[in-house]
């Protein structure tokens, strides 16, 4: 998800973007075995937030 404002007659532009907002890439694992059982959810690092501003010559 994102948007940009242009600012500044146009030379100037704000932008605000964001990845993964509900945190939804996890890989989840289950392993069972003799004796034991192993669980887990394994989260990317792809929850990011940018917040910027370019400036066009």
């Amino acid at each position: 998800m994102g948007l940009k404002k242009p600012i500044q007659k146009g030379n100037g532009e704000i932008f605000f973007n964001a990845t993964d907002l509900l945190n939804t890439m996890v890989i989840r694992k289950n392993v069972n075995g003799l004796g034991f059982s192993y669980s887990s959810d394994d989260y990317y690092e792809t929850q990011v937030v940018r917040l910027g501003y370019t400036y066009k010559f």
